[in-house]
């Protein structure tokens, strides 16, 4: 669990080294003299901005549930019910994340894939966010926190945009 943690924080190190460079290479193409000579193309697409917030709502639901995991933790574990929707939309936004990572090298990317996923993403959502007003679900504080960090998670996929600037999946609910 702390390892899923910690790599959730390396991917938002990662991103943020991704903006410095890209800062830097926009600093460089600016003072370059023969810059003025030539035509200039546009930069890439900021896709890191989308990115970073995505990285940053998946390290706050991995803390949220690592929490749970310490010998003396703060909060009661979520129960195998919510563990079960929070694995199934933590997949379908890795298969997002994934068509991404295909398009950003070069590759056409499955955005049929990426829309049943983020499909699947969404219900996985709904149906964590309906244990907390379950009456016989034991609702929690961990439980509170992971629907709010996924919600957000949700909220930043549904916004990514693939390199050609269209949207995943147009807003079906």
């Amino acid at each position: 669990m702390e390892d899923w943690h910690g790599r959730a924080l390396r991917l938002g190190a990662t991103v943020a080294e991704l903006r410095s460079a890209r800062r830097h290479a926009d600093e460089s193409r600016r003072l370059t003299p023969g810059r003025r000579m030539r035509r200039s193309l546009p930069g890439p697409p900021p896709i890191d901005i989308p990115w970073d917030r995505v990285a940053d709502q998946l390290a706050a639901a991995l803390r949220s549930l690592a929490e749970t995991a310490h010998e003396n933790p703060r909060f009661a574990a979520p129960t195998e019910q919510a563990l079960g929707a929070l694995a199934t939309l933590l997949r379908s936004a890795a298969d997002v994340c994934a068509v991404d990572t295909d398009r950003s090298v070069g590759g056409c990317g499955d955005k049929d894939l990426a829309d049943r996923a983020l499909d699947a993403a969404r219900t996985a959502g709904a149906r964590l966010a309906s244990l907390l007003t379950d009456p016989e679900h034991g609702t929690t504080a961990s439980l509170g926190e992971l629907t709010a960090a996924t919600t957000r998670l949700l909220d930043d996929l549904e916004r990514a945009k693939d390199h050609s600037g269209q949207p995943y999946a147009s807003r079906a609910s």
